[in-house]
């Protein structure tokens, strides 16, 4: 399911860039490897919320103010003992099919799902990061 769900986005990605001549950037090249490779990890941690009793209308934010934390510390917490996570939503396009796969009460709805396993190469080495202030707005957007 994931890799069907991906592979829409990822040809679109690869196409978009060859016709600007270049080659598809190197994080969505990983993210196909996983896509490929999602069905083989041992892991699955699924981020979810339970609704029961509150609007889903209005402030996101403190819906999911636990949950997104949760997942990171997690994520944070596999890496600390060797182990490899990717935070991934794709699915949640999916979100209905997931949740009937997994018998989720209506209620809890996914954040985010954590694919975890042992990591392949040489370990963890520091991601390329765009320009900080780039993304700084000062008083207004």
């Amino acid at each position: 399911m994931w890799n069907a769900r991906y592979g829409e986005f990822l040809e679109a990605a690869r196409s978009e860039a060859a016709r600007r001549g270049e080659k598809a950037p190197s994080d969505l090249e990983s993210a196909a490897h996983l896509a490929a490779n999602m069905g083989r990890m041992p892991v699955h941690v699924v981020a979810c919320v339970d609704t029961a009793g509150r609007s889903m209308d209005g402030n996101q934010a403190s819906l999911w103010g636990s949950v997104l934390p949760a997942a990171w510390s997690y994520m944070l917490a596999v890496r600390s003992l060797g182990l490899a996570s990717a935070w991934t939503t794709v699915l949640l396009d999916a979100e209905q099919e997931v949740a009937e796969l997994l018998e989720l009460p209506e209620s809890v709805r996914i954040g985010a799902v954590l694919p975890t396993a042992h990591p392949l190469g040489e370990g963890f080495r520091p991601a390329r990061r765009d320009n900080w202030a780039a993304h700084i707005h000062d008083e207004r957007w």
